[in-house]
C-alpha cells in the first residue's frame, strides 16, 4: 500500500507540477494581454487628446465664423444704411434737377417773349440819351 500511495503522491506532484506549470503560463499570458491593454489604453488616450484638439479647433472655427457672420451683418447694416442715403440724395437730387429745368424753362420763355416784345417794338429811348444827342450835335 505504501508503494501505491507513494505513486499516487508522485503523480500529485506532476500534477501539481503540470498545474503550477500552466499556471505560469496564465500568469505569463495574462501579463501579455495586460501589456496589450495598456497599449491599447495609451492609443484609446492618444485618440482621446486628438478628439479633444478637434473639438477644441472647431469650436475655435465656430467662434471664428459667428465673429465673421457678425461682421457680414454689420457691413450689410452699413451698406444698407448708405444706400439708403443714397436713394435719398437721389431723389432729392432728382427733384433739384425737376426744379431747375423749371427754372431753365420759365427764364427761356421770359427770353423768348422778351424777344418777340423787342421784334414788336423798339425799345423806348432813354432820356438821357436825347440829351446826350443834343449836346453832341
Amino acid at each position: 500500500d505504501l508503494v501505491s500511495a507513494r505513486a499516487e503522491i508522485d503523480d500529485l506532484r506532476q500534477a501539481m507540477a503540470a498545474v503550477n506549470g500552466r499556471g505560469g503560463d496564465l500568469l505569463a499570458e495574462r501579463d501579455g494581454l495586460l501589456g496589450e491593454r495598456d497599449d491599447l489604453l495609451a492609443e484609446r488616450d492618444g485618440l482621446l487628446a486628438e478628439r479633444d484638439d478637434l473639438l477644441a479647433g472647431r469650436d475655435r472655427s465656430a467662434a471664428e465664423n459667428s465673429d465673421l457672420q457678425r461682421a457680414v451683418t454689420d457691413a450689410d447694416m452699413q451698406r444698407d444704411a448708405l444706400m439708403r442715403d443714397l436713394f435719398a440724395e437721389q431723389d432729392r437730387l432728382t427733384v433739384e434737377n425737376v426744379q431747375l429745368r423749371q427754372q431753365g424753362d420759365a427764364l427761356q420763355e421770359d427770353l423768348s417773349q422778351a424777344r418777340q416784345a423787342e421784334t414788336r417794338q423798339p425799345l423806348a429811348r432813354a432820356p438821357h440819351y436825347d440829351v446826350l444827342e443834343f449836346i453832341t450835335s
